[in-house]
């Protein structure tokens, strides 16, 4: 019998040889050829098994896995001195302000975000995606806004530590603010200009002992105020700072 062949419109005998016609077992090996070379190819220059690659597949600037954790830490180290090479081009290529000691500062910081990182091919990723993210700096992929995203959010953790320290060094000087012993001048003097700076404190205060008279009477005021809104008894209030001395949040 005669059919036409698919899609061609051509017509040809088939002659059916151990029960399947010829041009149907030709198209199942054809089928089953390409299904061979597609399950064995490999991109040309890069061992999918072995390789990551920075450049879309081609197989250029690929980074081995590391098989140790001292390869890891070789590569890690490696990428890391490129960046810090590479600070004062990119001050240039973005018109970065910042100071070279700042920027080193925030490069260290990203590299130890992941320093609890043990796992290699978590490593590997990480240097794959920091390769990348320098590779795209270099080549000025990126605009000026993508690098001040990283300045800005580095500012903003450095302001963050600097008022916890603040906190902190104000929490252990309670005692020295209340009883006005044992602070240096200095720091006093800081303390003032802060808080008339924030409107902490009103702009005729000017000395310690005048701050040691105004927080009096605004403490007076206070007790006035709880106890005629019956906010809290006399004996709660007397309680409380009972407590705050013991934890020498007041002096005694």
């Amino acid at each position: 019998s005669s059919l036409p062949f698919c899609g061609s419109g051509i017509a040809r005998t088939e002659i059916r040889q151990g029960g399947m016609p010829v041009t149907m077992r030709r198209l199942l090996q054809s089928w089953m050829a390409t299904v061979a070379r597609y399950n064995s190819y490999q991109p040309v220059g890069s061992r999918v098994a072995k390789e990551f690659t920075s450049t879309g597949g081609t197989g250029r600037e690929a980074s081995l896995l590391s098989e140790t954790h001292a390869d890891a830490r070789a590569a890690v180290l490696g990428l890391y001195r490129r960046a810090i090479q590479h600070i004062p081009q990119m001050r240039r290529d973005f018109n970065v302000v910042e100071e070279p000691q700042f920027l080193a500062d925030l490069i260290r910081e990203l590299f130890r975000r992941h320093d609890h990182v043990s796992d290699l091919k978590l490593i590997d990723m990480l240097i794959f995606k920091g390769n990348q993210e320098l590779g795209e700096i270099v080549a000025q992929w990126k605009g000026r806004h993508h690098i001040m995203s990283y300045v800005e959010k580095f500012h903003q953790k450095k302001l963050r530590e600097a008022a916890l320290d603040l906190a902190a060094s104000q929490a252990n000087h309670h005692a020295d603010v209340d009883s006005g012993f044992a602070m240096p001048s200095t720091i006093r003097t800081a303390k003032l200009l802060q808080w008339r700076s924030r409107g902490l404190i009103p702009e005729n205060v000017e000395t310690w002992d005048q701050y040691m008279l105004w927080k009096g009477g605004e403490r007076e005021k206070f007790v006035q105020f709880v106890i005629q809104n019956k906010l809290f008894a006399p004996e709660d209030l007397e309680a409380n700072e009972a407590f705050a001395r013991e934890i020498g949040y007041m002096a005694a």
